[in-house]
């Protein structure tokens, strides 16, 4: 009869990334659990295509591939660069950063907030020209005096900060300059007259918006795989060593010998455990009978050898201690594993359990120890009256060494890159 193994079941999900995103699975060691749970860094580039193959090392060192390498290609670009517009960012698997050569920020457009000629009233008169601008804005201006006494002044001003200030400006010689906007706002430019004469003079501004920052980086996604392969197993299987139901003669019966003695071979191969059990009341043989019946899968010596090999609580047998009985168990050598009082011993191959009574007892057996050919049981009926009807059973539990399939649960780690623009 064996014992049924209970497995769990595990169930397990797979994460989908974006059709276009290769995929790469790496077996998730201690240590690269270990980066990813700290948090990867965030690597932030201003100047992609500047960067491009700095940008590639520093993401992985060992990364071969270099931007000449490659002949790029528009669609790919495109693609990755709709992405990014769309969607805010891209998710590249960590084998397949070749795809960031073809990749080619667009340069931003310079934009002209003024070309005009204006002319400033005499004595102090004020021309002010106000324009929109960005945090990280690149601003340049060039102006040239046309026609006055050469009194002109030019202040420059974002927010309330001076970034430029000219004054007397010589006739018809161009004066430049150049600054990036420390915020988003207002650039404002003050042409103030100093001179006698009305002044005429030509502006130009221009903006040009900063290349998009991107920010890069490497993450992890864990996934779980049922990975099915043949392994070793072992399970337990119980065999009933002996089961009897005998009568005792009294020892007033002259006729009969008062004293019943079983022989009880031991299998070629070791146990784990024996188990047995001795009744001689009604009850308690009648109450076996009715355990043994509502359970045809495993006898009640079964389930109490279970618990007490893996010291999970006990399991009650029926118990008695009849005052006219004298048992004891005892191995072909003479060594005693029970004695005729009840004492459980302990020998050199087998040790008896927690959990034990007058009438049914455990004994776990050592690795290595060779055993008895066999145990002998012998019951003596004390009683000057009656017969005695007995029950007994022993049983012994066997590992059994198996092949089977056997689902593994394995994590893998998905690496992959995270573009995202800033």
């Amino acid at each position: 009869m064996k014992f049924l193994l209970t497995y769990k079941s595990f169930l397990f999900f797979l994460c989908i990334l974006p059709a276009w995103v290769f995929s790469q699975d790496l077996p998730l060691n201690k240590d690269k659990l270990a980066f990813f749970q700290k948090g990867p860094k965030e690597i932030i580039v201003e100047n992609f295509n500047a960067k491009k193959e700095s940008v590639l090392k520093e993401i992985i060192p060992e990364y071969p591939a270099l931007p000449s390498d490659f002949t790029p290609n528009l669609a790919i670009r495109d693609s990755l660069i709709d992405r990014l517009k769309d969607k805010g960012e891209i998710k590249i698997a960590m084998d397949s950063l070749e795809v960031l050569n073809h990749l080619n920020l667009s340069e931003a457009a310079t934009q002209f907030l003024a070309n005009i000629v204006f002319s400033v009233n005499r004595l102090g008169a004020v021309k002010s020209l106000n324009y929109v601008v960005k945090k990280g804005d690149t601003i340049r201006f060039s102006y040239t005096m046309l026609k006055g006494a050469g009194f002109d002044e030019l202040e420059v001003l974002e927010a309330k900060e001076i970034r430029y200030s000219f004054s007397k400006s010589p006739k018809n010689v161009e004066q430049t300059g150049e600054f990036v906007a420390a915020a988003d706002g207002i650039i404002i430019f003050n042409l103030t007259n100093r001179g006698i004469t009305r002044s005429k003079g030509k502006l130009i501004v221009s903006r040009k918006e900063m290349q998009q920052k991107l920010s890069f980086v490497i993450g992890c996604d864990t996934l779980r795989h049922i990975v099915k392969e043949i392994k070793q197993l072992q399970d337990t299987i119980t065999e009933v060593l002996v089961r009897k139901h005998f009568s005792i003669p009294s020892k007033t019966d002259i006729t009969q010998a008062n004293r019943v003695t079983l022989n009880v071979p031991m299998p070629g191969k070791i146990p784990v455990a024996i188990a047995y059990w001795f009744g001689s009341s009604d009850q308690n043989r009648n109450q076996w009978k009715e355990w043994i019946d509502a359970d045809k899968l495993h006898s009640p010596l079964e389930l109490y050898v279970a618990k007490e090999l893996f010291r999970n609580g006990s399991y009650p047998l029926p118990e008695e201690i009849p005052a006219e009985l004298n048992f004891s168990i005892k191995d072909n050598n003479g060594s005693s594993l029970r004695q005729s009082n009840g004492n459980s011993v302990k020998t050199t191959y087998a040790t008896p359990t927690l959990n034990r009574k007058w009438n049914y007892a455990c004994f776990s057996f050592q690795k290595g120890n060779s055993l008895p050919e066999s145990l002998v049981l012998e019951v003596q009926n004390n009683s000057t009256l009656y017969d005695t009807v007995t029950d007994f059973e022993m049983i012994g539990l066997f590992l059994n060494d198996y092949q089977a399939e056997v689902e593994t649960i394995v994590a893998t780690c998905k690496e992959y890159l995270t573009i995202k623009a800033i």
